[in-house]
């Protein structure tokens, strides 16, 4: 009978997957993370970053940031675009975040107190 040699442990053959970056760039513009999508191509988030150095020759952190401001400016021309069309609450939308344009405050009677007296007493004194 023959005996293992347990010193040896078995081949395992490795299988590299494809990153597909068609479908990476649309999700870090959509602002997915990276483990996000490392998960959704089945593969680890290390792999992922370390594809990212290899066959993009950049850091994960700074291709993401990049895809993810390319994905805020899709975004932003796209509201714009829509406000443009005459979509009121986009118009009115973009201009309070842009334009810091506000609805008036309603002014309370605390607060309109201290004119009130004066013009009162402005009355009284005529």
């Amino acid at each position: 009978m023959k005996t293992r040699n347990l010193k040896h442990k078995p081949r395992r053959f490795q299988i590299t997957k494809t990153v597909d970056w068609i479908k990476v760039d649309k999700l870090l513009e959509a602002g997915c993370s990276g483990v996000e999508i490392a998960a959704s191509l089945g593969i680890h988030p290390q792999t992922l970053y370390d594809r990212c150095e290899k066959e993009k020759d950049t850091e994960f952190s700074v291709y993401s940031q990049q895809k993810k401001q390319s994905g805020d400016t899709l975004l932003r021309n796209a509201q714009f675009e829509k406000a443009l069309d005459k979509d009121n609450m986009m118009l009115i939308w973009l201009g309070k975040q842009r334009l810091d344009q506000r609805e008036p405050e309603p002014r309370t009677l605390e607060a309109c107190k201290p004119a009130l007296l004066a013009y009162f007493e402005k009355l009284m004194k005529d």
